[in-house]
């Protein structure tokens, strides 16, 4: 007879081997305890004939041991995230480890249930890549806050509702600074800056960035230069382009206060600006620089000119955060504050 199963289960060999199933266990397992050769290599061959694999997660809930790190995120990705997921997963396998993605929706009504129930399976550490703010509970901070009563499990950012967690920040300003540095280099003297709102960490850090670039140019700090969409009724628009926001910050910006560079929030919203200067005539970079965030490489590569973006250092942003898991996996304490710098890519918009 032959099976055409890739997998088969301790209770299959079994069967086939005509003995118990802890019999069959005690083998795959490598248990000290007497057993009979014939029985031992019998099983064996057995489990080496039709592709044993064991289940680490079974061999978890048996030893009360875990491999797993469990990395959790929401639907809302930035862009980034994504290549972040991937680096920490070869990462955390170079170092031994398996990694769970978990997905979790903030909005659904049992949220804090799948919670408790994810962390019950006791994993060697957790990644929380997501605040998970939900506006619509008595607080919002609570699933942030759940996550933080259990053990060695770190977050990327920390949830300003959250005391004494354990957290890696990005330094979204320093990219920014040295962005606009490189524009005076060039010679550029009227920097707009175009933001989705003046509430978030990622934008007011920008805006940090931006006014101690300024600062170190010897250059005035002009709220007009300042483009915010919530001002315009456009919130939320974070890595989205609706037709007219392009235009929008095109005639405030060059049209109106003459800059003679913009940076743009996210590298969507540069391209963007880059086709709305184009359509009216403007040359980039001749007549106006244009740098986008984010450094998504299809995007920037494609753009015409190729777009200058600031990169979120995320091979850095995984060492970084990995390293803060296995210190507090050993019971190391961290450091408090740590981030990780962005930084400018150059390319021809620029």
């Amino acid at each position: 007879m032959t099976m055409t199963k890739t997998r088969i289960t301790q209770k299959e060999l079994a069967r086939l081997a005509n003995v118990s199933q802890s019999m069959v266990s005690l083998v795959l397992n490598h248990s000290g305890k007497q057993i009979q050769e014939e029985t031992r290599e019998r099983i064996l061959a057995l489990a080496e004939r039709y592709n044993y694999q064991a289940n680490p997660l079974a061999r978890q809930l048996r030893n009360g041991q875990s491999e797993f790190v469990n990395i959790v995120s929401s639907g809302a990705l930035s862009f980034f995230i994504p290549d972040l997921i991937q680096l920490l997963e070869t990462e955390l396998s170079r170092r031994g480890y398996r990694t769970m993605l978990s997905h979790l929706d903030a909005l659904r009504p049992d949220c804090l249930d799948a919670v408790r129930s994810m962390m019950a399976f006791d994993f060697s550490g957790t990644i929380v890549l997501d605040h998970f703010i939900e506006p619509s509970r008595r607080n919002p901070w609570e699933i942030a806050e759940l996550f933080n009563e259990y053990d060695n499990v770190i977050f990327f950012i920390e949830p300003p509702g959250v005391a004494g967690c354990t957290a890696l920040g990005v330094d979204y300003g320093s990219g920014v600074c040295e962005a606009v540095r490189h524009l005076v280099l060039r010679g550029c003297r009227k920097i707009g800056i175009a933001l989705n709102d003046m509430n978030s960490l990622a934008m007011t850090g920008r805006l940090d960035g931006y006014r101690a670039g300024l600062q170190q140019s010897n250059l005035p700090f002009l709220p007009e230069l300042c483009w915010v969409a919530e001002d315009h009724g456009l919130t939320g628009l974070a890595g989205m382009v609706r037709p007219q926001l392009a235009e929008m910050i095109c005639r405030h910006l060059y049209f109106e206060q003459k800059c003679d560079a913009v940076i743009a929030s996210n590298d969507e919203w540069a391209i963007g600006i880059i086709k709305a200067l184009r359509r009216s005539g403007c040359r980039v970079p001749e007549d106006v620089a244009v740098i986008g965030y984010d450094n998504i490489a299809i995007l920037c590569q494609c753009s015409e000119p190729e777009l200058s973006s600031i990169d979120m250092n995320t091979q850095h942003l995984a060492e970084a955060l990995i390293e803060l898991l296995m210190n507090k996996v050993k019971g190391k304490s961290a450091a408090p504050g740590r981030k990780v710098k962005t930084r400018l890519v150059v390319r021809a918009s620029s």
